[in-house]
């Protein structure tokens, strides 16, 4: 074999193992201290329902009445499936969150369009194996109370005129 095809082989293998490594992307979480709804996100919430209805007359208030949220970085391990369509956005926070007893699935709290979102991951009826198997966001605002007692988290849709939902702490935070 000439010395010009084997340099030519062996660029395009470096070239080929370089594009291999370029497209493995890790997804990372990015503490920001400033970040209001992230420094506060942790914790457990409660449904007000009278806030809520006052937000919309229309709303379910029998869905989502409690929910707990406990950072853990290490659920972006189980997100790889994922990393493409998360790492151009910058993640604030990781980990799972709870709804009601039995549902448990790993979030991700991040930006898009300048606003808060909770994504979290979920199976399909299509594919119930896989934990992860789609993604789900609603929007996340945030009030600070006095005290951590009276934090008020905001729940609302993915469009910019969708009503929110108001959460409180559970007396145990």
């Amino acid at each position: 074999m000439s010395l010009l095809k084997s340099l030519s082989i062996g660029a395009a293998a470096a070239l080929l193992s370089g594009i291999a490594i370029a497209a493995v992307v890790d997804l990372m979480v990015t503490e920001d201290p400033n970040n209001v709804v992230a420094a506060h996100f942790e914790g457990d919430w409660t449904l007000d329902k009278t806030i809520t209805r006052q937000l919309n007359p229309d709303a379910d208030t029998a869905k989502m009445l409690q929910f707990m949220v406990v950072p853990d970085r290490t659920v972006l391990k189980r997100l790889t499936k994922h990393n493409e369509e998360f790492a151009k956005l910058q993640i604030y926070s990781a980990g799972l969150i709870k709804f009601g007893r039995a549902e448990e699935h790993p979030y991700l709290l991040v930006n898009r369009n300048g606003n808060m979102h909770l994504v979290w991951f979920v199976p399909t009826d299509k594919d119930a194996a896989d934990p992860v198997a789609e993604s789900k966001s609603k929007t996340v605002f945030f009030a600070v109370g006095k005290n951590k007692r009276l934090d008020m988290l905001f729940l609302g849709g993915t469009a910019t005129r969708d009503a929110a939902a108001a959460y409180t702490r559970t007396a145990t935070n």
